[in-house]
């Protein structure tokens, strides 16, 4: 990279050029590198400033989850992509990153589509670094949805088991016959009201 200035002489008509040369050659790689990087992960990652907590650089998996282009993403501050139900939630977590920046956060909560409806993400934070005189920090999201429906589904499951048992239970206690179950080395396990009552048993 290559800067040119122009530097009047004393008598203000002859000029001067001064060039000024900077190898940038690692830096495009690093960016590259990053760029590779940014596109491989499945999660959509945005970095902010810290002092601006506005969003500087989105990775392409960020235009799916958030339905806006890169370039709609940049500048846009970090609350404005979050329901107004989780602002306060989201206020907190980011003055806790900013006093606690080496602590690694897991936050979930819900984003804000650009078609206006909302979307469950785990966020993964606390990751902040330094670059020409500023700091930023990276923010991982992670569409959770599928998660929470497959959570809903083992608990309406969890919940079904347990009335079934209850009424399993119910039946067991309530029949007239002898019922009990015992182990292979002859110790009961269990035994029902009608058992315990004629055979002097707790159930």
């Amino acid at each position: 990279q290559l800067a040119i200035h122009r530097q009047m002489g004393p008598d203000g008509k002859h000029c001067q050029y001064v060039a000024i040369g900077h190898e940038v050659t690692a830096y495009l790689e690093a960016n590259a590198q990053l760029q590779a990087l940014f596109a491989s992960l499945p999660d959509a990652i945005l970095v902010a400033d810290d002092l601006t907590q506005r969003i500087v650089s989105a990775s392409p998996q960020a235009e799916q989850l958030f339905g806006r282009p890169c370039d709609e993403l940049l500048d846009l501050p970090i609350a404005s992509l979050h329901p107004l139900s989780e602002l306060a939630k989201i206020t907190h977590e980011l003055d806790k990153g900013n006093s606690q920046q080496h602590e690694v956060r897991l936050l979930e909560t819900r984003i804000r589509h650009a078609s206006g409806h909302e979307v469950e993400v785990e966020i993964s934070s606390g990751h902040h670094f330094q670059l020409h005189g500023r700091s930023y920090h990276v923010g991982v999201f992670r569409d959770i949805r599928q998660r929470k429906q497959q959570e809903a589904t083992l608990q309406h499951y969890a919940h079904e088991l347990e009335q079934r048992n209850q009424e399993l239970a119910t039946l067991f206690d309530t029949l007239p016959d002898l019922i009990w179950l015992k182990d292979p080395q002859g110790r009961f396990l269990r035994c029902n009201a009608r058992t315990a009552s004629l055979w002097g048993l707790h159930e």
